[in-house]
């Protein structure tokens, strides 16, 4: 479209503008035609170089486009992988979150717990057997996995002081620990104590062990 558009101003120079031109100045028309191929040709050249750079160009720009859009598409495509990914975890952890909760429930439906709850709370008492303490770690364990191996994983624990910690697991209140292990309410909380201090080896409240208890 350019060399066309040049072309027919060149013959429209030639033709038209420079006859007219030569008979008004009284220049020779072949003098003047000679001297203006070389500037026309000059010209076209520039003209071809110029319209071959901005072709280049765009060329260049139409690339450089492609990649962008190549990139954004493997960044959507990054993006919906990692969302995906996000959903699926959620479920897990909501899934998890629920088969952990029914089990919580599930413990505090049980008839052990019911056992020992009951046992704060009444006046009556029965004798609390190795079975039942058995029954007891069972039922904790199946609601919060691997409760009992944490514990001794961090440090060997004497039958006493495993049993505070079921206790304390199942929310029952140092009076009511004291009741069920033929203990004193102060020695209770000393034993609290020590035991804070055996697992994390510096001072600490009995109140401090209960919250580590609650949170395995």
């Amino acid at each position: 479209m350019e060399d066309k558009l040049l072309q027919y101003s060149f013959y429209f120079l030639m033709v038209i503008l420079l006859p007219v031109l030569c008979l008004y100045h009284g220049t020779p028309y072949f003098v003047v035609f000679c001297l203006s191929v070389p500037l026309f040709y000059r010209f076209q050249r520039k003209s071809a170089q110029f319209i071959e750079e901005k072709e280049s160009r765009i060329a260049n720009l139409e690339s450089e486009l492609l990649d962008i859009k190549q990139v954004k598409n493997a960044l959507e495509e990054q993006v919906w992988k990692q969302k995906e990914i996000l959903l699926c975890t959620n479920n897990q952890v909501e899934m998890e979150l629920d088969m952990h909760e029914q089990a919580r429930l599930a413990l505090l439906d049980s008839d052990i717990h019911e056992l020992f709850r009951g046992q704060v709370c009444s006046d009556s008492r029965i004798t609390i057997t190795t079975q039942h303490w058995k029954q007891l770690d069972a039922a904790i364990n199946n609601a919060y996995t691997g409760f009992s191996e944490k514990l001794y994983k961090i440090r060997d624990l004497s039958e006493h002081e495993f049993h505070i910690c079921l206790l304390i697991k199942i929310d029952i209140p140092p009076a009511g620990m004291a009741k069920l292990t033929n203990h004193t309410k102060a020695s209770i909380s000393a034993t609290r104590r020590r035991l804070y201090e055996k697992i994390f080896r510096e001072d600490g409240s009995p109140q401090k062990l209960d919250e580590f208890i609650r949170s395995l």
